[in-house]
C-alpha cells in the first residue's frame, strides 16, 4: 500500500483496496478479494503469492495456496485486469519444511510463462541468495521488528529496487497496454 501510493502521481494516480488483513491465511481472504475485484473492477490487480500467515509445511499446501492466488489472478484477467503476480517476500523465520516450500513456491513463481501475467521478483530485489537459490532472509537493514514484513528502508528498497528492476519499463508497458 506504501508503495502504490508513493509511485501514484496525477497522470496516473493509483488507488489501493486490500482484500486482506492481518493474520489471515490466503485461502482465508481469498473469497473476500474475489468479491472485492468483481464489484471493482481494477485495471490492474497485484497479487502476493504467498502470505507469511499460510507457513505451507508441505508442498501440497503450498500448491493449494498458489492454486489459489491463480483463480484469482485468472478472475481477473477475465474482467479485463493486467495481473502482476510478486514473487514471495523473503521471512526471517524460515526454515525446514517451510523453507523449502517456499522456495518451491518461489520457482513455481518465476517460471510462470503468460502473456496476461506479469511476474514481479520482490525476492530479488529484497532477499539474499546463495547463487540461484534464494534463502529466505532478507537483506541486513530491510526487515521490520516482527521478522516478516519489510521495515520503512525495505520498502524504499523495494520501490528504489522496482525501478532498477530488468523488467520494469516492460511491466510498465505492460500495465498501460503497450505491449
Amino acid at each position: 500500500m506504501r508503495s502504490a501510493t508513493a509511485l501514484s502521481t496525477a497522470a496516473l494516480p493509483i488507488v489501493h483496496a486490500g482484500g486482506g488483513w492481518s493474520a489471515a491465511a490466503t485461502i482465508t481472504y481469498k473469497g473476500v478479494g474475489v468479491d472485492l475485484i468483481n464489484a471493482t473492477q481494477p485495471s490492474i490487480c497485484v497479487l502476493q503469492t504467498y502470505s507469511a500467515n499460510d507457513s505451507p509445511t508441505t508442498i501440497n499446501i503450498a500448491n493449494i495456496t498458489l492454486a489459489n492466488v491463480m483463480s484469482t489472478a485468472e478472475q481477473c484477467i477475465r474482467l479485463g485486469a493486467k495481473v502482476i503476480l510478486v514473487t514471495p517476500f523473503p521471512r526471517n523465520t524460515l526454515a525446514g519444511g517451510t523453507l523449502t516450500t517456499w522456495q518451491a513456491i518461489y520457482a513455481k513463481v518465476i517460471a510462470i510463462s503468460d502473456a496476461n501475467i506479469f511476474v514481479f521478483d520482490a525476492t530479488r530485489i529484497l532477499g539474499v541468495f546463495s547463487g540461484a537459490t534464494p534463502t529466505g532472509q532478507y537483506l541486513n537493514g530491510t526487515i521490520s521488528g516482527d521478522g516478516i514484513h519489510p521495515n520503512d528502508a525495505g520498502t524504499v528498497t523495494l520501490m528504489n529496487g522496482a525501478n532498477g528492476y530488468p523488467g520494469f519499463q516492460t511491466m510498465l508497458k505492460y500495465i498501460i497496454g503497450m505491449n
